[in-house]
């Protein structure tokens, strides 16, 4: 019975959309409440994502966004679909009178031009006009035409083409018309994308072997955040943590209350993330919740939730990270090294130098990390031990790390890290023999490698460096 009732209220809602719609000064003789148009939308929404969709479910749709909602964007889109289901339709030059004077409603609105910068509009000048038709899936394609880069190997420095030319608020406005219906139509991959080009990082899948970037953007864009807000209770765990992440990043202090309501999560990942960035975010109402879920949950949330305190400056859970470091999980053995750098434990030094002997490089790495951060140059002989090391990306960072200390002993040791096949290895090997020794001589095959790899962004480099590899900057 509900049902029927359901559906002659659907009947009558089209024969009032599709009656000539009352403009300025004129009352309208049907005016249903909100919620019946919003139960009209979502019944067409739901079938018109079946194999063969009725285009009469677009053209009611479109008339109900035309006419009822002045939602003109939306009515274009209807609109389209429909005439793409129904070529041969008798009332197809009607339907396009309409799409063209939804279109001028558009484009006569000039809120969205306003929204773009100078710049942004002499390069897309037909962006607003693009946007109009387009579903979330279409504007993402816009997107990543926006944020293409000049090339897409991971081996080598990544610029993008239209740097110059697009302000992150003109990337922020665009992220904001995908999201308008909360990424509805939006693939996991496509969502991962958009918080790569949030949080300004390279965003590579994981599900591909290649070395190819696939989206991401040269700097984060905290004016996206209101946008992308509406990931935080999206249907895919990874994507609500990864949002959790990617607003930790940017700061965004707004969002803890949101956050912390996540901590009550049944996704193990999320309740990770959300702990991580509360500690990020220096949310100190949250230090017993925190406290809590240390003691109580096992795995490597009990790490994360170490870091977390250390960065709010509990100064209590030491012992607990200390514990962490003979954990059996090396996640959260670098972690506790994490809590102890964060806590500025100087004191502990020594416990974390031997930790330049764990298994796993992950937990040498943030040893080495740590010891540079401390400005340990009593270290420096155990650090040096690194540069043997049997990982060659640990060889690389020892390199770094004693450049860091300007640990000129080292230099005959880091010299011969030059002359290594691996790339990463040799190119931090030269940057640190540049650094502790501006006069060294460095291969010119290792040089032309280093400028190659590096395809632009000299201006990241030191001066010393930029000299040596000879490179100027505007």
């Amino acid at each position: 019975m509900k049902n029927l009732i359901f559906l002659c209220l659907i009947g009558l809602l089209i024969l009032a959309a599709c009656s000539p719609a009352p403009r300025e000064g004129v009352t309208p003789a049907f005016d249903s409440p909100a919620t019946i148009f919003d139960d009209a939308i979502e019944y067409y929404d739901v079938r018109t994502v079946v194999t063969n969709p009725n285009p009469s479910h677009y053209f009611n749709l479109g008339r109900i966004y035309d006419e009822r909602l002045d939602n003109p964007a939306k009515a274009i889109f209807c609109y389209t679909k429909y005439l793409e289901l129904a070529p041969d339709a008798a009332d197809q030059e009607k339907v396009k009178k309409w799409i063209e004077g939804c279109r001028k409603r558009v484009l006569n609105d000039r809120t969205s031009r306003a929204k773009f910068s100078a710049p942004f509009l002499k390069q897309f000048p037909d962006i607003c006009e693009k946007l109009i038709a387009l579903d979330a899936r279409g504007k993402f394609e816009i997107l990543q035409q926006v944020t293409e880069p000049n090339q897409r190997s991971t081996m080598k420095y990544i610029s993008y083409k239209y740097k110059n030319c697009v302000e992150n608020s003109d990337i922020a406005y665009l992220i904001g018309e995908i999201m308008q219906d909360g990424g509805k139509g939006l693939s996991f991959e496509d969502k991962d994308i958009i918080l790569a080009v949030c949080a300004g990082r390279i965003y590579q899948s994981s599900f591909s072997s290649s070395m190819e970037m696939e989206g991401g953007w040269h700097a984060p864009i905290p004016e996206a955040i209101p946008h992308i807000r509406k990931l935080l209770d999206d249907s895919y765990a990874y994507i609500s943590a990864e949002t959790i992440r990617t607003i930790a990043i940017l700061g965004d202090k707004e969002s803890i209350p949101e956050i912390g309501k996540l901590l009550d999560s049944k996704e193990y990942l999320v309740v990770e993330r959300a702990v991580e960035a509360l500690g990020r975010l220096d949310a100190k109402e949250y230090i017993p919740r925190i406290m809590e879920i240390l003691k109580t949950q096992a795995g490597t949330i009990r790490g994360r939730s170490a870091e977390a305190l250390g960065l709010l400056g509990v100064r209590e859970v030491i012992p607990e990270a200390l514990k962490l470091l003979k954990d059996g999980e090396s996640h959260n053995r670098w972690l506790a090294i994490n809590t102890l750098v964060a806590l500025d434990a100087k004191e502990y030094i020594t416990e974390i130098t031997k930790m330049l002997k764990d298994e796993h490089p992950d937990v040498r790495q943030s040893a080495l990390q740590a010891l540079g951060k401390f400005n340990s140059k009593e270290t420096i002989p155990e650090i040096m031990k690194s540069l043997s090391d049997e990982s060659g990306v640990i060889r690389g960072y020892a390199a770094a790390i004693l450049a860091e200390l300007d640990a000129k002993e080292a230099i005959p040791e880091i010299r011969r890290l030059v002359e290594s096949s691996y790339y990463y290895e040799r190119g931090m090997a030269a940057f640190a023999l540049i650094k502790l020794d501006p006069a060294v001589e460095i291969p010119q095959a290792v040089i032309d490698d280093l400028k190659d790899r590096m395809s632009g962004g000299y201006d990241q480099l030191p001066e010393s460096v930029r000299r040596k590899l000879g490179v100027e900057i505007d």
